[in-house]
C-alpha cells in the first residue's frame, strides 16, 4: 500500500458525530462515513479517514492534485525531448555548415548518450538516495547549460560538448520524472500517466521538426537552436511546481516517497526484467533511424529542408495524440503483451520497405509512428509490474543506461554504414533485424508470463474499471431517442 494512503489510515481519528459504543468497531464506522461522501475520489473512498473527508479539491488526496502532478512531470521533460530531436531537425543545416559527413554526424547524436552509458543507472540510486525533487532540479540545469553550450557552439566539437553537457542532465531528468510517476499512479493510472509523459515529450520532438527548419531559413540555423533553450527553460519551470507540489504533499500526509507495490517481487536478477531491458534496446536502437528520417526524405525523395522535417514529424504528432490513449487502454483492459507484438511486428516490414522500395514514404512514417506510440506506452508500464518496489528507481535507472549505450552506438554504426554504401539500404535492413531480436525476447516474456507470472502482465491495472461499451451505447441511444421525442 502507498505510504500516501498508509499514512491516512494511520490519522483516523474517531468521528465526533458518531456515538461509538464499546462493541462497535471504528473501522466500520469509518467506511460507511466515507462511503456517504461525495467529495472524495473514488480511489480514496475506502482509505481516507473522517478528518480529511472535506478537504478542498488542491488537498493531495483529491484526483486534481494527482492530475497535476501527471501534467506537471509530462512537461517538465518537454525540453529534453526537443533539444535531442533539434540536430535531427536540422541536420541538412548541420551538415551543411559544419562540413561534416554521415558518421560525424552520427557522432553529434551520440554524444548526447554517451555520459548516461553509466550516470543513468547511477541516476537511478542517486533518486532512490536523494529523491526526485532534489535531483531533478539539478538534471533540469544541465540540460539548460548543454543547450546554452550548444546554441553558442561555432564548430563541430563545441556542438559535441554541449550535447555531453546535455546528457548529463537528459536521461538522468527522465529517471526521475518515471519515479515520480511510479510513486503517484503504480497501482492505478500507470498506463495512463506514462502515455501521458511520452505524449509531452513527444510533443516537443514535434515542435523540433515544426519549428526549427521554419526559424532556421528565416534567421540562421544557429539561432534556431535557441528556441530549444526556451524550451528547456519553461520545462524548468514546470519542474519547479512539480517539486513544490510533491513536497507539499508530503508535508501535509507525512510522505516518506515510498511506491505503492503491485508487482511481483522479482528482483534486478529475474529473466523476466531482463527479457523486458532486451525488448527495450531493441526497439530504441531500431528507432534511432529517426535521426536520420529527414536525411532520407531530403536524399532519396527530393523534399525540401522544411517539407522533410514536417513530414518526419507525422511520427511525433501520432505519438502525442495516440500515447494516452494506448495508456489508457493498457490500465482498462491489460493485454499488455499483445499490444507490445503488434506494435513490434508491423515495425520490420516498414522498415524493409524504406529499404527496397520507393513506396509513399508518408504512410511508412504514419506506422512508425504508431508504433512509436503504442511500443512506449505500454513497455514502461511493465517493470512496476515485474520488479519489486525498492529496486524500481535502480531498475530504470539500469534500463535507461543501457538503452543510452544503445542510442550512442546504433547512430555511429548506421552514419558509418551510409558512409560506405552511400544509400541507407544496408542500415535499414540491420534495424529490422534489431527488431526482430526484440521480437524474440518478446515470445520469452510471452512464456514467463504464463509460466511464472499468473498472467500478471495481461490484467489491467488494480483499481483500474473497465468501461461497458454495450452499456454506453445504450445510455447514448436513449438520451438521444429522449432529445428527439422532446422535440416532437
Amino acid at each position: 500500500m502507498n505510504k500516501y494512503q498508509t499514512n491516512i489510515l494511520e490519522q483516523t481519528e474517531e468521528p465526533k458525530t458518531v456515538p461509538l459504543e464499546e462493541d462497535n468497531n471504528i473501522e466500520d464506522v469509518t467506511k460507511t462515513d466515507i462511503e456517504n461522501s461525495k467529495t472524495f475520489p473514488d480511489e480514496f473512498s475506502s482509505l481516507v479517514s473522517p478528518k480529511h473527508k472535506n478537504v478542498p479539491w488542491h488537498h493531495p488526496t483529491r484526483n486534481a492534485y494527482r492530475f497535476a502532478i501527471m501534467l506537471l512531470s509530462s512537461i517538465m521533460c518537454t525540453g529534453v525531448y526537443m533539444g535531442y530531436d533539434s540536430i535531427g531537425a536540422l541536420s541538412p543545416y548541420l551538415k551543411g555548415n559544419l562540413e561534416i559527413d554521415s558518421q560525424e554526424y552520427g557522432y553529434l547524436v551520440a554524444a548526447y548518450s554517451l555520459p548516461n552509458v553509466i550516470l543513468a543507472a547511477l541516476a537511478g540510486v542517486i533518486v532512490d538516495k536523494f529523491g526526485y525533487n532534489k535531483t531533478s532540479l539539478i538534471f533540469s540545469f544541465f540540460v539548460i547549460l548543454g543547450n546554452v553550450v550548444i546554441a553558442l557552439s561555432n564548430g563541430f566539437y563545441m556542438f559535441v560538448a554541449g550535447r555531453f553537457i546535455f546528457g548529463l542532465g537528459g536521461e538522468s531528468l527522465i529517471v526521475a520524472q518515471t519515479s515520480i510517476l511510479s510513486k503517484w499512479f503504480t497501482g492505478k493510472q500507470l498506463g495512463l500517466s506514462f502515455g501521458f509523459s511520452l505524449s509531452f515529450g513527444m510533443m516537443g520532438s514535434m515542435f523540433a521538426y515544426w519549428i526549427l527548419p521554419t526559424v532556421a531559413e528565416m534567421i540562421g540555423f544557429r539561432l534556431a537552436f535557441w528556441f530549444s533553450v526556451g524550451m528547456c527553460v519553461i520545462s524548468f519551470f514546470f519542474n519547479v511546481l512539480c517539486v513544490w507540489m510533491d513536497a507539499r504533499a508530503a508535508h501535509l500526509l507525512e510522505d516518506d516517497g515510498s511506491y505503492a507495490d503491485q508487482s511481483q517481487g522479482k528482483s534486478l536478477t529475474s529473466v523476466a526484467y531482463w527479457l523486458c531491458i532486451v525488448i527495450c534496446l531493441s526497439f530504441y536502437g531500431s528507432m534511432t533511424w529517426v535521426s536520420y528520417a529527414n536525411d532520407l526524405l531530403y536524399n532519396k525523395y527530393g523534399y525540401d529542408e522544411i517539407t522533410a522535417a514536417k513530414f518526419t514529424s507525422l511520427m511525433y504528432v501520432f505519438s502525442v495524440v495516440l500515447s494516452p490513449v494506448f495508456g489508457w487502454l493498457v490500465d482498462m483492459y491489460g493485454k499488455r503483451l499483445y499490444l507490445m507484438t503488434f506494435g513490434m511486428f508491423i515495425m520490420i516490414p516498414t522498415f524493409l520497405l524504406f529499404a527496397l522500395t520507393d513506396v509513399y514514404p508518408i504512410f511508412l512514417l504514419m506506422i512508425l509512428g504508431f508504433a512509436y506510440a503504442l511500443v512506449p506506452a505500454v513497455l514502461w508500464t511493465l517493470f512496476p509490474l515485474i520488479v519489486d518496489e525498492k529496486y524500481i528507481g535502480k531498475a530504470y535507472g539500469i534500463s535507461y543506461a543501457l538503452y543510452d549505450g544503445t542510442i550512442f552506438l546504433c547512430p555511429i554504426m548506421f552514419g558509418g554504414i551510409y558512409n560506405k554504401t552511400g544509400t541507407q539500404t544496408a542500415g535499414l535492413g540491420v534495424f529490422a533485424a534489431m527488431t526482430a531480436v526484440g521480437m524474440i525476447a518478446l515470445a520469452g516474456l510471452w512464456i514467463l508470463n504464463k509460466r511464472t507470472m499468473d498472467d500478471a502482465l495481461q490484467k489491467p491495472s488494480v483499481g483500474a474499471t473497465q468501461i461497458d461499451f454495450k452499456k454506453l451505447f445504450t445510455t447514448v441511444m436513449n438520451c438521444l431517442r429522449r432529445r428527439k421525442s422532446s422535440y416532437s
